[in-house]
């Protein structure tokens, strides 16, 4: 409810600015654009992140709103209020649906029911009522129209398929189904509308002549009028041929379009959604100080091995047993030397002295 309301306010100032600066200009392009920028911006400005703002939560205030009881009106609460306007604009947003798909319906079925001729990029549908177009289909009863009267009209729905006016008219369709409450946007509805029959207007005049091309519009002026579809001529006619004939705007006068600008800024200052700014941290208590992590100790060197220390032993301890002697490294056998030779026993004579007796 609150978008609606939001969307509602800036559609009327939208709205305000063009009926009362921009609508007497000759600047027909210009003048659609912006129609079309206050109906998009004032969709979308509501959903839009805006500034960030500082949130301030008074927890007294809403726990007396809890408190307090709920107003009541004619027997019913505002929550009962609150709700039974939501059924409401369900069901007006159901029944503008409804419309919609109906009018495509119906124009879908005359399409498919006729039988087409080519002309350029159009497709010519006969009927016997009224002349109007729907993107490159076109409607026209040429019984009483002349060759040169055809070749206007013909030229004139071309334009309007050029310039996609018909996509124009379907964006402002789908959005008064959630705005058929609001009497702006039907207003901005039937300004569009007239929009493209001057913008197109003032085009074919270029091209046939001001004076041939009025006196089409009023052999051709009908009544009757579509939701989805252009009619060649619609009224008041009286307004399109002074148009025709009005002096153009000078190009100072463009400036005014420059209203879009701060308008597009309040709108959005005021109603763009507030994103609250995150809480700051708690500061820290004056006399608290922030004590640095102990260093980490220094890393052993590869060559260093330290021993575990020997276990306590209790009652439930298990002895582990003695660890295994170290093993003798390979000690290196020596061959023993060989033995000396035997000496030979020499016999030697000692002087004066005899082996054998006297």
């Amino acid at each position: 409810m609150t978008h609606l309301l939001y969307s509602s306010v800036m559609l009327s100032g939208f709205y305000a600015v063009y009926w009362f600066c921009l609508r007497t200009l000759t600047f027909h392009t210009l003048n659609r654009w912006y129609l079309l920028f206050a109906l998009i911006a004032s969709v979308l400005i509501p959903v839009m992140p805006g500034i960030p703002v500082t949130s301030v939560v008074n927890n007294s205030f809403l726990l007396s709103m809890e408190q307090a009881e709920p107003e009541t009106f004619l027997g019913f609460t505002t929550a009962s209020w609150l709700k039974t306007l939501g059924y409401a604009y369900g069901i007006g947003v159901g029944l503008s649906v409804l419309q919609l798909l109906g009018g495509i319906i119906r124009v879908s079925l005359q399409i498919r029911n006729a039988t087409a001729i080519r002309w350029k990029r159009l497709y010519v549908l006969p009927t016997g009522h009224t002349t109007a177009s729907f993107f490159h289909w076109v409607f026209m009863d040429d019984s009483t129209l002349s060759p040169k009267e055809k070749e206007i009209v013909l030229t004139h729905e071309y334009e309007h398929f050029r310039r996609l006016h018909s996509l124009d008219l379907l964006v402002v369709e789908i959005t008064r189904c959630f705005f058929w409450f609001h009497p702006a946007v039907y207003w901005l509805r039937r300004s569009l509308i007239q929009i493209h029959e001057y913008e197109v207007d003032a085009s074919l005049a270029e091209q046939y002549g001001a004076k041939p091309y009025a006196q089409t519009l009023l052999t051709l002026a009908v009544s009757q009028q579509r939701t989805l579809t252009h009619s060649f001529a619609r009224h008041p006619i009286k307004n399109r041929i002074e148009t025709l004939f009005q002096t153009p705007s000078t190009s100072m006068k463009k400036t005014l379009f420059l209203l879009t600008l701060p308008l597009t800024v309040l709108s959005m200052a005021l109603f763009a959604q507030e994103v609250p700014k995150p809480p700051p941290p708690p500061p820290l208590p004056r006399k608290s100080r922030v004590v640095a992590p102990p260093p980490p100790p220094p890393l052993l060197e590869k060559s260093t091995i330290v021993e575990p220390p020997p276990p306590l032993i209790g009652k439930s301890t298990v002895i582990a047993p003695p660890p295994p002697p170290p093993m003798i490294e390979k000690s290196t056998v020596v061959a023993p030397l060989p033995p000396p030779p035997p000496r030979k026993k020499s016999w030697k004579k000692i002087p004066g002295k005899s082996g054998s007796k006297s």
